[in-house]
C-alpha cells in the first residue's frame, strides 16, 4: 500500500518543536513557496511580465538602468545622477512592487481572475501594501544601520555607557529575526482582509522560529545567487551594450526580481493560511 504524505515526511518530525496545532510542516515552509509558483507559473508570467515591463520602463525613464551600476558601461547617456530623481525613482519602483504583491497574492491565494484591467486598475489596498513594504524594508534595514553606527562610533571610556550603547544599538540585529514570526501580517494586507493583531500572530507562530530562520535563509541565498549571477553576466556586455541590450537586460533583471518576490509572497501566504486555519497544505483556498 502506498504511503500517505505525512508518512513520506515522517523523518522531518524531528524539527517540530511545538504542539499547539500551528506548526508549519518543515517541508512545506521550505519548499512550498517554490512549488506553488511553479504550479501557477502562468499567473506569475502574466502579472509579473506586466509589472516587469512597467518597472523597467520607469527605471529607464529615471536614468536608473541596472547597467548604470557597472563601471565599464559605455552608454552613460542613459544614466542620470541626480539625488532627488534617484529617490523618486526608487519610491516609484517600490510602489510598483507593492502593487505587484497585491495582484499576485489575489491571483494565487484568492483565485481572482487575471485580465489587463484588473491587473492595472488601482485599488485602495495598494496604498496599504506600499506602507507595509516601507515598514518591512525599514525594519530589515536596521542591521545595516546598527553596523554603521558601531563601526563609526567613538568608544566611550566609561564601560557602563559603552555597554548600554552597544546593547541598545545591537537591537537592530535582533529585530529582523523577531519580525520573521510576523510575516503573515503582510499577507493580511495583500488579501485586503482584517489584519490580525501582532499579539495574536506572535502566539500562533510559537514553535516555528527555527524553521522560519532556516527557510528564509535559503530564500535569501537563492535571491543573492540568482541576482549576482545575472548581474555578472550583464556586466560582460556593459562596455559594448546597445540601447536594445540595455532594455532587454533591465527587463530580465525586473523579471528575476519579481520571481524572487513571488517566492516570498508565497512564503507569507503559507504562514497566514496555517495560522488562520484556512488551508494547511500550502495551496490556495478554492472559492
Amino acid at each position: 500500500m502506498a504511503k500517505n504524505k505525512s508518512e513520506n515526511f515522517k523523518f522531518l518530525s524531528f524539527f517540530k518543536f511545538g504542539s499547539d496545532g500551528n506548526i508549519i510542516p518543515f517541508y512545506q515552509i521550505l519548499f512550498g513557496s517554490y512549488v506553488l509558483l511553479v504550479n501557477r507559473f502562468r499567473d506569475f508570467f502574466y502579472i509579473g511580465g506586466i509589472y516587469a515591463l512597467l518597472i523597467s520602463l520607469f527605471r529607464l525613464l529615471c536614468g536608473q538602468s541596472v547597467f548604470c551600476s557597472f563601471k565599464n558601461f559605455s552608454l552613460t547617456s542613459v544614466c542620470v545622477y541626480d539625488v532627488w530623481l534617484y529617490i523618486a525613482g526608487k519610491v516609484l519602483i517600490l510602489y510598483l512592487i507593492s502593487v505587484f504583491c497585491v495582484r499576485y497574492y489575489q491571483a494565487i491565494w484568492q483565485n481572482k481572475k487575471n485580465n489587463l484591467l484588473s491587473v492595472l486598475r488601482p485599488q485602495m489596498v495598494d496604498i496599504r501594501s506600499f506602507l507595509a513594504m516601507l515598514c518591512f524594508f525599514a525594519l530589515n534595514s536596521l542591521p545595516g544601520l546598527s553596523w554603521y553606527i558601531l563601526k563609526e562610533r567613538v568608544p566611550n571610556p566609561d564601560w557602563r555607557i559603552e555597554l548600554t550603547f552597544f546593547g541598545f544599538v545591537s537591537l537592530g540585529f535582533v529585530i529582523p529575526l523577531i519580525c520573521l514570526r510576523l510575516y503573515s501580517l503582510l499577507a493580511d494586507v495583500w488579501s485586503n482582509n482584517k489584519i490580525s493583531s501582532v499579539y495574536e500572530i506572535w502566539n500562533k507562530s510559537r514553535g516555528n522560529s527555527f524553521r522560519m530562520i532556516f527557510s528564509i535563509s535559503i530564500w535569501l541565498v537563492i535571491f543573492a545567487l540568482s541576482t549576482s549571477g545575472l548581474l555578472r553576466n550583464l556586466s560582460y556586455y556593459a562596455r559594448e551594450a546597445s540601447y536594445g541590450m540595455v532594455i532587454i537586460g533591465d527587463i530580465l533583471y525586473s523579471v528575476l526580481l519579481l520571481l524572487n518576490i513571488g517566492f516570498f509572497i508565497n512564503y507569507c501566504g503559507i504562514q497566514k493560511n496555517t495560522f488562520n486555519k484556512e488551508n494547511l497544505n500550502g495551496s490556495p483556498k478554492q472559492d
